[in-house]
């Protein structure tokens, strides 16, 4: 897909009746979570904050903490679009083939339990839609055991939406004999994370972009 439909405005959902097709692994998942938002900052100040791991800990309560594992040689060139972030050219800064690990809170009310997802950027590709520049950020599952009854891909899409702001579009699908037992286990969970993420994103981001 070039780019998600989904409402503009959409709290954290799951879907098993029509799961989102992925760029990595296409149609036949189990079931996908989605969201949506209008965040009131430039698409440069929304990229930055996401593509920037040293600061999750600011704005991330879903994951605070991601250890980039590596990056591809030489490191790709950002789009077009992001070309003069300050950020390009750093070791911390997610880029296509970058591969990394997530530290995700799995329970809202403890922030010491968490789970360590090991993840590469498998796109980072900028793309028009309806005259309007977007960036997608897709990562996806690497763990080549759990990958046997269980893989996931994670599409976000950040579209200048002509205002001066950002139209965020995120979802995540579940393919494998074991998706099913990861929705009963921790759907709820990843709910309340998706929204913590989605949240944390939009505030951190108008911050910056007032100051």
């Amino acid at each position: 897909m070039s780019s998600l439909k989904m409402p503009s405005s959409q709290r954290p959902a799951i879907t098993t009746d029509a799961p989102f097709e992925t760029p990595t692994y296409g149609p036949g998942g189990t079931w996908s979570i989605y969201c949506s938002t209008t965040i009131d900052a430039s698409l440069q100040t929304v990229l930055t904050t996401v593509l920037d791991t040293r600061n999750y800990h600011s704005w991330n309560a879903f994951c605070p903490h991601v250890d980039v594992d590596s990056q591809p040689a030489p490191k790709p060139v950002l789009p077009i679009v992001l070309a003069d972030i300050p950020i390009a050219d750093l070791s911390s800064t997610l880029g296509a083939g970058t591969t990394l690990k997530l530290h995700a809170r799995l329970d809202p009310a403890d922030a010491s339990k968490r789970s360590k997802t090991a993840l590469v950027v498998s796109k980072f590709e900028q793309f028009e839609r309806d005259g309007r520049t977007g960036i997608r950020l897709v990562w996806r599952t690497t763990d080549r055991l759990m990958g046997l009854g269980l893989r996931a891909e994670r599409v976000q899409d950040f579209i200048d939406n002509g205002q001066g702001g950002v139209a965020y579009e995120c979802y995540e699908t579940f393919y494998g004999i074991l998706a099913s037992t990861v929705k009963a286990v921790a759907g709820k969970a990843l709910i309340w994370g998706f929204g913590a993420w989605m949240d944390g994103l939009k505030d951190f981001s108008e911050r910056k972009n007032e100051a």
